[in-house]
């Protein structure tokens, strides 16, 4: 992590494990999308009485350093700017489990019910239309027994383990702050959806866990307090 010299335009851009990857097999890399993020911008310090005039509020925004860029996006752009339908009046929000406020999850694997069934918890973009696609991070695989899809969502559907996608193991996903990071594609074909939970056997961690949509960049993050499964 370092800060860029912002006294001059710069373009900062890292390849991933994954783009190394591709250019050391000799293919391009076929760049066909682009996220903005303001992450580190601190809007507090916009001065509407600043004593030279409107073309100086922003000033001390514009002197911000610069973040350097991280080859891991959920951990650079946290705050990526999102894509709307016209028409649209409202900024779409995530609930879990009918709450806006930041979710708790107690997923205790020592409660028979548990064990058995897992934690059933719902998910839903408000005000948005068209929602459908999602990418789930879950930091530490190896405390979460099973994810399974539960009710909401098209029948059938299940999340997809992006570690295993086409059989293959998914090397960039090594690339990530965490021990033992997974990632899951969710298809559920709507903007409410449900996921089942279940904690690993003999195994107890607590993790913030993120949702993203994959068709406007509405995130979302949540906690598991998992308690393992006693053998």
């Amino acid at each position: 992590m370092g800060y860029l010299d912002n006294s001059t335009i710069v373009v900062d851009a890292v390849l991933t494990k994954e783009g190394r990857r591709l250019l050391s097999e000799g293919q391009g890399l076929d760049i066909q999308y682009f996220t903005l993020s303001d992450s580190g911008i601190d809007y507090n310090l916009w001065n509407p009485d600043h004593p030279s005039g409107s073309a100086y509020y922003g000033e001390a925004i514009e002197n911000l350093p610069s973040l350097e860029a991280l080859p891991r996006g959920q951990f650079y752009m946290r705050n990526k700017l999102i894509t709307l339908g016209k028409g649209v009046t409202s900024i779409p929000y995530w609930k879990v489990n009918q709450s806006t406020d930041f979710a708790i999850i107690d997923v205790d694997g020592t409660i028979t019910d548990v064990k058995n069934n897992g934690v059933k918890v719902e998910f839903d973009i408000v005000g948005s239309e068209g929602e459908s696609q999602y990418q789930l991070t879950i930091p530490n695989a190896t405390a979460l027994g099973a994810l399974a899809a539960d009710s909401y969502g098209a029948q059938g559907w299940s999340p997809q383990s992006l570690s295993n996608e086409d059989g293959q193991s998914v090397s960039y996903l090594q690339n990530i702050e965490a021990a033992d990071a997974a990632f899951y594609n969710l298809n559920p074909g709507s903007n409410k959806f449900s996921l089942n939970f279940k904690p690993a056997v003999n195994i107890s961690a607590v993790m913030d866990c993120s949702l993203i949509s994959l068709n406007t960049g509405i995130t979302k993050t949540f906690r598991l307090n998992l308690t393992g499964i006693p053998e």
